[in-house]
């Protein structure tokens, strides 16, 4: 089984569409419904459109996603994350996050954060093992459930971390702006 990750694009909207619909039931079932348990092609091809998305594919067969958007210049958000029913157990869930996580680095972010069900059986301990700290409840009126934030701070592997590690904020806040738009460059 090899699996790939790849920037998703409007081809993959009715696949990855399905793996989300597929992958939110569960979720339901727990007593969490969420959107993306009926997510239209359209409704996903608008994100693609309007934030980062990725896909994970085995050969032309998408089997997860993610959605990655950026909230402020120097954070992102991770959300939509989902994988096939079929997929899960493979530790694809954790290569999409870990694949977010760094294309948020890349393009300059400090910190990824993400909005969880706070009772969820398992998804906020998930989360905490990969790293993510509590950063507090989640306001929402959406949902009859309550929902925490979690954060996690990058390690800066690229160079506005080296530049910031060495004290030089100005080189920082250019190497971030030079990766962020290099990247956007690359995925247009």
């Amino acid at each position: 089984m090899e699996i790939g990750i790849r920037t998703a694009s409007q081809d993959d909207a009715v696949e990855l569409a399905a793996v989300y619909r597929n992958a939110y039931r569960v979720n339901r079932k727990l007593g969490f419904p969420m959107t993306s348990e009926s997510v239209t092609a359209t409704e996903v091809g608008e994100w693609i459109r309007a934030d980062h998305l990725s896909v994970a594919h085995s050969g032309d067969d998408v089997v997860g996603g993610i959605r990655l958007q950026r909230t402020d210049p120097h954070r992102a958000k991770v959300g939509r994350l989902g994988v096939h029913e079929a997929w899960k157990g493979n530790g694809i869930g954790t290569r999409l996050m870990r694949h977010a996580e760094d294309l948020a680095d890349r393009r300059g972010c400090d910190v990824v954060w993400l909005t969880t069900p706070k009772k969820h059986p398992f998804l906020p301990d998930w989360y905490r093992r990969l790293g993510y700290e509590d950063a507090g409840p989640n306001p929402q009126e959406l949902w009859e459930y309550e929902s925490i934030r979690l954060e996690k701070r990058l390690e800066g592997t690229n160079a506005h971390a080296v530049a910031a590690s060495s004290g030089d904020q100005d080189r920082a806040r250019s190497a971030r702006a030079d990766a962020g738009d290099a990247h956007m460059r690359s995925i247009q």
